[in-house]
């Protein structure tokens, strides 16, 4: 299942995320908590909720959500960087965060144990998407939910510079359509719904756990 272009990739990653470790909370990367404050602010945290942020980084997604979990619940970060996660333990500030270095992967979670799994501008770094959605449909609830924000290649500029990217950049595997999107969930068994991004560049997917008839 894992290759030698895997571990290439994998390497890529984690060595680009370690440099940038350095000043993450300072600079263009700023603009990542204003896009995961929107899709954040869209769930309705109950005290038990356990929360995943899939490429945490330094944790600011882990932390915010932590604040509105009240009760049992957990909110945890994993990200392949180790640099990324030694700052977000050093940064965190609540009692029900966790933080793993993990690849998307193969995530060492329990079946059908978070409530919603989010993962924000990192998806494109992913050499097999698929499966690591299928990671995501076993770690989820039923009816659990799963928020992914990237850019979107429905757009021209985006389209153009994806392919400057993955001649350029070894860590940067693809950005996806829409439609691409809606295929590889639904082999995923995740329901698939595309709402309003705060940046045109952007599409915000929602994916539930398809194990009853809710609506999205």
């Amino acid at each position: 299942m894992f290759n030698d272009l895997y571990n290439i990739n994998i390497e890529a990653n984690i060595s680009k995320w370690d440099k940038r470790s350095r000043n993450y909370e300072k600079g263009v990367f700023g603009y990542f908590r204003i896009i995961q404050k929107q899709v954040l602010d869209l769930i309705d945290f109950k005290p038990n909720t356990n929360f995943l942020d899939i490429g945490c980084a330094t944790g600011w997604a882990v932390e915010y959500a932590a604040a509105k979990i009240k009760g049992k619940g957990m909110s945890i970060g994993i990200d392949i960087s180790k640099q990324m996660i030694e700052k977000a333990i050093i940064i965190s500030r609540f009692n029900n965060t966790y933080y793993k270095i993990s690849d998307a992967h193969k995530m060492d979670f329990k079946k059908n144990y978070f409530d919603y799994i989010l993962c924000t501008n990192s998806f494109h770094h992913y050499i097999y998407p698929n499966i690591v959605l299928k990671e995501i449909h076993r770690i989820l609830k039923p009816n659990g939910r799963f928020y992914f924000l990237d850019p979107c290649t429905d757009n021209l500029i985006v389209r153009k510079i994806n392919s400057w990217l993955q001649k350029k950049e070894k860590a940067h595997v693809s950005f996806y359509s829409t439609k691409e999107i809606s295929l590889l969930f639904n082999k995923a068994k995740l329901l698939h719904q595309v709402k309003k991004a705060k940046f045109k560049i952007l599409k915000l997917h929602v994916g539930e756990k398809k194990e009853s008839n809710r609506s999205i």
